[in-house]
Parts: C-alpha cells; sequence; structure tokens
C-alpha cells in the first residue's frame, strides 16, 4: 500500500512538471515563469500539479456529471494547467 501512494505521488510530480512546462511553451514563454530563458520548475511545477486537478475537475463534471477533485490523465492535466498558468500570468501582470 505505502509502495502505491509513492508511486501515485511520483506520477503526479511528473505530470504536473511535464503539463505546467508544456502550458509554458504553449503560452508563449513568458518570462514571469522563466530563469534566463530556462523555465522556472519551481513555479511551473506547482502550476502544472494545480492544473492537473483543474483538469480533473472539470473532466469529472462533464463525464460524470458531479464536481470531484482528483489528478487527471495527461491531457487534461496540460489543459488544465492552461488554465492555470494564464490566470497566474494574468494575476502576476498587475
Amino acid at each position: 500500500m505505502a509502495l502505491a501512494v509513492w508511486w501515485f505521488l511520483i506520477y503526479m510530480l511528473l505530470i504536473g512538471m511535464a503539463a505546467g512546462w508544456l502550458a509554458w511553451v504553449v503560452l508563449g514563454r513568458s518570462k514571469a515563469l522563466a530563469r534566463d530563458r530556462k523555465p522556472n520548475f519551481t513555479v511551473l511545477l506547482p502550476l502544472g500539479v494545480a492544473g492537473s486537478f483543474v483538469g480533473g475537475l472539470v473532466v469529472s463534471l462533464l463525464v460524470e456529471g458531479e464536481i470531484a477533485l482528483r489528478p487527471s490523465g495527461m491531457i487534461a492535466s496540460f489543459l488544465g494547467a492552461i488554465v492555470v498558468v494564464a490566470i497566474y500570468l494574468a494575476v502576476k501582470k498587475r
């Protein structure tokens, strides 16, 4: 049981990092999320993980008809990360 939890956490971190990085690339490689033109993973990782949960929330609402906070697969994580990163950039510009 404990091993499954560790694999789940590693999976979430990897998917979150990938989703955050892909969202950064799609949204134009914003300087607000970069350090010396390289992605700042200390910011992109939490945004990607949050995007995974946002994507899971939307998918559960569309598929099951109820709101359930859960992590999702790569596609929904990526779409959720785009939303979360876009909101982050809009708030940071203010």
